[in-house]
This record gives C-alpha cells, sequence and structure tokens, in this order.
C-alpha cells in the first residue's frame, strides 16, 4: 500500500512537473529568421493594409520575434528594408492568429505552421509560379495582366471568405475588371 502511494505521489509530481514545461501561447508568436546576413541588426516592421507601421522587431543573430494577441484573425505585413533608400523592400504577408508562426525572409520568403500561413504560402508559391510562367510567353501587357486577374480571382475563389481569401481580394482588387469583382465578392464577406 505504501508503495502505491509513493507510485502515486510520483507520478503527479511528475504530471505537475511536465505541465509546468508545456507552454501554449494564448495569442501568436512569429519565430523569424533572416537568410542573408546582410540584413543582420536591422529591423523588420509589421504594418497594417494601410501602411501603417503598427509594430517592430529588431534583427540580432538573424533572429527576430514578435508577440501579441489579436481579438480576430488578420492579415499584417512584415516589411524589411536594406536601408533607408531602399525601394524594394522584403515584404512577407502574414496570417496573425493564434500559434507559433515560422517565417524566413532574405532571398526567398516562407511563412508556416498555423492554417492560415499554410494557406497564405501556398497562394505565395502559386503567386510566384504565375509570374515565372509569364516570362516565358510572348505576350502583350494587356493580356499578361487579363491572364493575371484570372489568377487572382481563381485564387480568392479557392481560398473563399478566410482571411487569405479576404487578404488577396482586398490586395488585389484593382486588378480586376467590375464583373470579377461581383463575382469574388459573392464569396467575400
Amino acid at each position: 500500500m505504501k508503495s502505491l502511494k509513493h507510485l502515486a505521489t510520483n507520478a503527479f509530481l511528475l504530471l505537475f512537473l511536465l505541465s509546468c514545461g508545456h507552454t501554449e501561447t494564448d495569442g501568436y508568436k512569429i519565430n523569424g529568421r533572416i537568410t542573408n546576413p546582410r540584413y543582420d541588426k536591422k529591423t523588420v516592421y509589421m504594418v497594417d493594409a494601410t501602411g501603417q507601421k503598427c509594430d517592430s522587431a529588431a534583427i540580432k543573430d538573424c533572429k527576430f520575434t514578435f508577440t501579441g494577441k489579436h481579438d480576430t484573425t488578420k492579415v499584417m505585413e512584415l516589411v524589411l528594408h536594406e536601408n533607408d533608400s531602399d525601394l524594394f523592400p522584403i515584404i512577407l504577408p502574414v496570417v496573425l492568429e493564434k500559434g507559433e508562426i515560422t517565417v524566413e525572409m532574405g532571398d526567398m520568403v516562407y511563412v508556416a505552421n498555423t492554417y492560415g500561413n499554410d494557406k497564405m504560402m501556398k497562394f505565395l508559391i502559386e503567386k510566384d509560379k504565375f509570374t515565372d510562367s509569364m516570362y516565358s510567353k510572348s505576350l502583350s501587357p494587356d493580356s499578361v495582366k487579363t491572364e493575371f486577374a484570372t489568377f487572382l480571382v481563381q485564387q480568392i475563389l479557392k481560398n473563399g471568405n478566410s482571411t487569405v481569401g479576404k487578404y488577396i481580394f482586398n490586395s488585389f482588387k484593382n486588378k480586376l475588371n467590375e464583373k470579377q469583382i461581383e463575382e469574388c465578392k459573392i464569396i467575400i464577406k
């Protein structure tokens, strides 16, 4: 009987200690890594849809972190400039949602580890594939615009009324004609 109490006490103690080591995030945590060392000791900015800076993180040893909470899932963009006069910064849309989000920025970008960010990464890959395919075609600028608009509508319909679908619609609505906008508005609420 004494050994049974001892075993139960040890099991309870072990479970208690294990639960103390487990930390589930209540909000989001972005664990970022910079893949090009020339960006080390720079600053990554988090901006909203209007371009307003909402947060920043210093890069140290090619790593950075953002943490926070939001009532609703939304997309923000991480922006990284090489210098103050950089006209073409690295921009990465990130879905702020509960969980630990993995980000890589540098010569290539990557976002993953949550449902919304996995969907965002799929969209970014598809967009890159589309862009690459346009280089191999001999199309007029108007034809490229038309094909891009068709691609965007397909992506919006594919992602539906999700955070990613809304992001694509709101970010690229100016590339769509009125008929395409109305078609997307049926899904985007």
